[in-house]
């Protein structure tokens, strides 16, 4: 993700550490909330923590909404964001179970539809959804959702990459040691002539 944007896997990575047990307690995705932190990061270069702390406080409101029907901060209504969902034709409600569906797939569907609708319905999903300080954070997410699933599709077909990676990165650092070995050889075998 690091390589396709203009974000370092240094910058997901402590992003990651701010947001990864909501996204675990609310099952979404490593590589979808990677992609997600990626493509905000890359648009907005804000400081790693702040985008972190960004996807972590609108996976906050999500939970709050599910467990208890509103958000604390503002007070936003389950019912509020339902309805601002459903302006886009997309339910954050399953209709045959009652249950919240999952945050990824209810983020997938809304990326879809997110250009075809008016700038007048994104600014009230952004505010629903999101809430008044996250808002133009996950504005610039669903500006670039296409992007996103294409870094997401890229980061499930990535595997091996990391590995081939790190060993490059073992075979600099061993080339390093190996010639500092034998400088500090010849050295000491100059010192004892």
């Amino acid at each position: 993700l690091g390589d396709a944007t203009a974000t370092g896997a240094d910058e997901i990575g402590r992003a990651f550490q701010k947001v990864g047990g909501s996204a675990n307690a609310l099952k979404v995705d490593f590589d979808k909330v990677s992609s997600w932190i990626a493509t905000i990061s890359a648009k907005t270069r804000e400081e790693a923590e702040t985008v972190g702390n960004s996807i972590k406080s609108l996976m906050a409101r999500y939970q709050q909404l599910k467990e208890r029907g509103y958000d604390q901060e503002d007070g936003t209504q389950v019912n509020q964001v339902a309805k601002a969902l459903s302006s886009a034709g997309v339910k954050i409600i399953d209709q045959q179970t009652g249950e919240f569906r999952n945050m990824g797939i209810v983020m997938d569907e809304l990326g879809g539809k997110w250009d075809s609708l008016t700038n007048r319905q994104k600014a009230y999903i952004a505010t629903n959804f999101a809430g008044v300080h996250q808002s133009s954070r996950f504005l610039n997410l669903m500006e670039s959702y296409k992007e996103s699933m294409t870094l997401y599709e890229g980061a499930l077909n990535s595997a091996g990459v990391s590995q081939t990676k790190y060993n490059l990165w073992l075979q600099g650092t061993e080339a390093h040691m190996n010639k500092l070995q034998s400088t500090a050889e010849g050295l000491w075998s100059h010192l004892f002539d």
